[in-house]
Parts: structure tokens; sequence; C-alpha cells
């Protein structure tokens, strides 16, 4: 299913190479950058760098190809163990592939009028420098720690700093990125989009088979029932006293075999049909099944700016912080992906800025200098559930408590008499911050807002909890995919209903004496709560045909 590529030019072509190796690039720098000892990642960048070099050289782009080049000689003398890598060095190193990825997207990278040489020219030159030997001072509180790149025969013990915690993200081994790219191929969304509708397609009419299944199943009881009547007449002729000819008889007991030759073919063709309709449903099931999974992208596809995002926020803010991600090969449905960079993007600015506190408040805390911003996701409940949590120092309810009074959001009376839960809730109206002055990070109201509104678009919840001077956690629980939606099918009026199962909270039976009516409203106990009722017709404005059922089928929403 490989995307058809003579459509695209040549320099169309090389943006797809930039940006898929320019992410490669960034993921080892970054790793690098955290004193990671990893042989493979180096020789990822050198091959990441030399198919940039080559993939520009090919267009004609040439400042792309000379910074290219002079990153491909860092990463060749970082290979052998003659470079030492310094925290100013990443940022000449990143400033790079900023570079490649920029000119990758401008619209006059071959304008000759351009200043991407000139640009090319302070890199290039930069880069250089990055070689130059510089002397090492022999203090040992030296602040900047420094980490030798080491070649794949290296054998020398790392320096006692090596060991330090790292201070921005721990993304994924640039080599087995390089790896997982391999094995992708493009595919266009309207091509997926096309293959999901016909799968969908192929696997409703399969199910249609099972109707002729029963109406065949039903010919051979009404079979089985004619040949037991034969078998009945025949036997009840014959112990009758009067005399009957010959050839009538013979002429029943010809019927009879004949009846059950019919019913042997019958019952067999009936177990070859039940058999292949099965067969067909469990393939047709299949096909949608890899159908469906082929329009879901790794999480990591989405998330590969964030530990740059945090590196860089982290140093602006001054504060110490470790990026970590669990699940990062999850699922998720490509238009949700889409849209996930923006929420998570504004999770992660909060949590740097109003949850990690500076490295001398948390020793002053009991905690480690450096915090986490931990991203987690997984499958759940036919559910996406994605978790970010930073260890900083949680939301004060009572604080929040005030600002929600200040606002003029709430009386203070009823605020009083709110519960934690119900005061996270003011975090998510558009304008809210607990912050009191306004930064370029945060502080204007808006990152909630826009949180929330992206995932109620999607169909989605989300909710925060907190544990004050512990952490803070934000859980958003998206459909696994928006292409398809799996309901159950409810008769309301002789009409049938549809119910997406992700709203279903359960569906049970319910006697008529087990409801109860409270103020005018009937409600019945499950699990020691009070559940409301409300007829279906009602809600639908539709004529109520006849009495309701007893027990009482019951569909219960979930409360989000």
């Amino acid at each position: 299913m490989a995307q058809d590529l003579s459509g695209f030019s040549m320099l169309e072509l090389f943006r797809l190479e930039a940006e898929s190796q320019t992410a490669i690039l960034s993921a080892g720098v970054l790793a690098v950058e955290e004193l990671e000892r990893s042989p493979a990642t180096i020789e990822s960048m050198m091959r990441a760098a030399h198919s940039l070099k080559g993939a520009a050289r090919i267009i004609g782009l040439d400042p792309a190809v000379r910074v290219a080049h002079a990153m491909e000689d860092c990463f060749v003398a970082a290979g052998k163990g003659t470079f030492h890598v310094r925290q100013e060095h990443a940022d000449v190193l990143l400033a790079g592939i900023d570079f490649l990825s920029t000119i990758a997207r401008a619209q006059d990278a071959l304008s000759p009028e351009s200043l991407w040489p000139v640009n090319a020219e302070k890199l290039v030159l930069a880069l250089a420098d990055l070689m130059q030997p510089t002397p090492v001072l022999a203090t040992p509180s030296s602040a900047t720690p420094v980490a030798l790149i080491p070649a794949a025969a290296n054998t020398q013990a790392p320096p006692p700093q090596a060991t330090a915690p790292a201070a921005t993200a721990q993304p994924v081994s640039a080599a087995q990125a390089i790896e997982q790219a391999d094995r992708v191929v493009r595919v266009s969304a309207d091509s997926l989009t096309r293959l999901v509708g016909l799968a969908g397609e192929s696997l409703v009419e399969t199910r249609q088979l099972r109707p002729f299944v029963d109406s065949l199943l039903h010919l051979r009881a009404a079979h089985v029932e004619l040949c037991d009547t034969f078998a009945v007449v025949e036997e009840k002729l014959k112990g009758e006293d009067v005399s009957i000819p010959s050839s009538l008889l013979g002429m029943l007991a010809r019927v009879r075999e004949r009846a059950d030759q019919c019913l042997l073919s019958v019952m067999k063709q009936a177990d070859d049909f039940e058999s292949f309709a099965r067969r067909n449903e469990d393939l047709s099931g299949r096909l949608h099944h890899e159908v469906i999974v082929s329009r879901m992208r790794p999480l990591a596809d989405g998330i590969r700016g964030f530990p740059r995002l945090v590196r860089d926020i982290a140093r602006t803010l001054e504060k110490q912080v470790r990026f970590e991600v669990r699940g990062d090969q999850t699922g998720v449905d490509r238009d949700i992906l889409d849209k996930l960079e923006a929420p998570l993007s504004h999770l992660i600015r909060n949590a740097l800025d109003h949850g990690i506190e500076p490295a001398s408040t948390r020793e002053a805390a009991g905690k480690p200098p450096m915090g986490t911003i931990r991203l987690e996701a997984r499958h759940r409940a036919g559910m996406l559930s994605i978790t970010l949590t930073d260890d900083g120092r949680g939301i004060d309810s009572d604080q929040l408590r005030a600002k929600a009074i200040s606002k003029g959001l709430v009386a203070r009376q009823v605020a009083d008499q709110l519960s934690t839960v119900e005061l996270l809730e003011f975090l998510f109206l558009p304008g809210f911050s607990t912050k009191e002055e306004v930064t370029e990070i945060s502080g204007r109201g808006v990152g909630l807002d826009v949180v929330q509104t992206m995932v109620k678009a999607v169909g989605g919840t989300v909710r925060v909890s907190t544990q004050l001077g512990r952490q803070t956690a934000f859980t958003l629980q998206l459909p696994i995919t928006m292409s398809v939606i799996r309901a159950l099918l409810v008769d309301v009026g002789g009409e049938p209903y549809a119910f997406p199962l992700t709203r279903i909270d359960q569906i049970l039976f319910c006697h008529h004496g087990d409801v109860r009516t409270i103020e005018g409203r009937q409600y019945f106990e499950r699990d020691g709560l009070s559940i409301g009722l409300v007829m279906a017709s009602q809600i639908f404005e539709l004529p109520v045909v006849g009495p309701p059922a007893d027990p009482m089928p019951i569909v219960v929403i979930n409360s989000a």
C-alpha cells in the first residue's frame, strides 16, 4: 500500500526525507546531551546527516549540503572519541538541525537571492569550532558536565559526571527510529479512508449471510419433521388390518427414501454454508481490524518535538526537568494524533511553569533537584488513555477557591462547600489562570481551555487529579479511532437507534417493582446508587408503543 510518489517534485521528496531524518538527528542530539553512551546512536546520526546531504545534493540545495556535511564531520569525530560534547555544543547542533528543517519547508530554498547561503556559512563555522581542541580545566567543581561520545570499541570508563541524572528528555534511540522508519510506507489519508469504508461494507455484507444460514437451518428442521411424518404414516399403514396394494407401499417407501436423501443433502449444504459464512465473517472481521490498525500511528510520531520543547523551556525557566514517555508505540488514530500536539503542548508548558519547582525549592522540600514530567499512553476499556504527570508542587485547592471567588465565578458560600474535584473544574474555564502575572509561557488562562475544547470535539473527556506538594496529573480519555463507531442497536418506538459503546456504562434489566419514585422522577438502585430513569421514546418524542416490558431493558449512560 505504498504511496505513489511519482507526482512529487524532487523538492517535495527532499522535504519528506528531511522530516524523518531531522527527527532522528534531534532525538540523537538530545540523547547525547543526556550523556547517553550508545555507539548505535552516533552511527544513526551519521547516517541521517549523510542521507540528508545526499538528498540536498540531488536537488542542488548547496546550503543544506554544507550544513549536513559539517554535522556529519562532527558525528564522525564523535564516533572516533575525539569530540567532547558540552551543553553549548548541543545548542549548535540543534541549531543546525533547525536550519535543515526550516530550509526544507522554505518556499525560496532554491532562490539565488535568498540568505540561506549566508546563514549556512555561519553554521558551518560554528560547527567547525566545536571540534577545535579546548583546554580542559582540572577543576573538580566544573559546573558543566562533559560527555565523551565513545567509538564502538572504546572501553574507557565514563567520567563521574556521566552518572548524574539527565536534565532533559529521554527520547527513543535514534537507531531504533531508523529501524522503524525503514518499515514504514507513506499512504494517503484519503486512500486509507476509502479502505476503511470498503472494509466496513465488506464486514456488514458478510454478516448478511447469517440470515441465510438461519433459513437453511429452519429448512433442515422442516425436512426432518417431514421425514418423521412419512415414517409415522408408513408405520400406521403397515399396522392397519385393511389390505393395502403393494404398489402403494412401494411408492411410499420410495418417497420416504427420497425424502431421507434430500434431508441428508440439505443437512450437508446447511453445514457447509454455515462453515462458509463463519469463515467469511472471521476473514472480513480480521480484514476490517487490520485496515483500522493501518490508520493508527504510534504516539511517538506526534510527540517528537516534546523532548526539545521540555529542554528549551526548562532552560529558559532555569529548572532541571526530565521528560519520560511510556507507551510511545501505543496506536493512535491519525485524525486524533494530528489534534493532540496542541493540547499536550499546553499541558507540558503548564507543568513546566506551574508545576515543577526550581531546584533549590525542591531540595528544601526534600525532593530531588530534578523534576520529572511523565507522559503515559495505553488502551483501556476501548478508549485511548493519555496521562501527563509532573512531580511538582501540585494545585492548592484553597488558592484555587480564592481565585474563583475573586473572579466572581462562584459565591463564597457556595465555594466553601465545593469539593476538590469540583474546584479543579474551574481550571478549564476560558481566561482562568492561577498565575498572578502573564509570561510568554503561561498566565493567560488559554491552555486548559484549548485542551478541553479539543477533547470534547473528538468525543473524549479530560480530568485532573492533584496532591499538594507532590504531583498533578491530567488524564485524557479519547476514542481509539474516529473512523468506526461501535454501537448497540436499540429498538425505540419501533425504530432502531444506535448508542455508541464508549458512552454506555451498563446494559441491564429492571423489574417494575424495583423502580422508585422520588419527587415525580423514577429511580432504581444499582450498587448503592440511585440512577434516574427516563423513557427513550420520551427523549426522542416518539409515540409509546404499548406498556413497558417487565423486566424493562435499561441502557445506563456513563456520567461523562
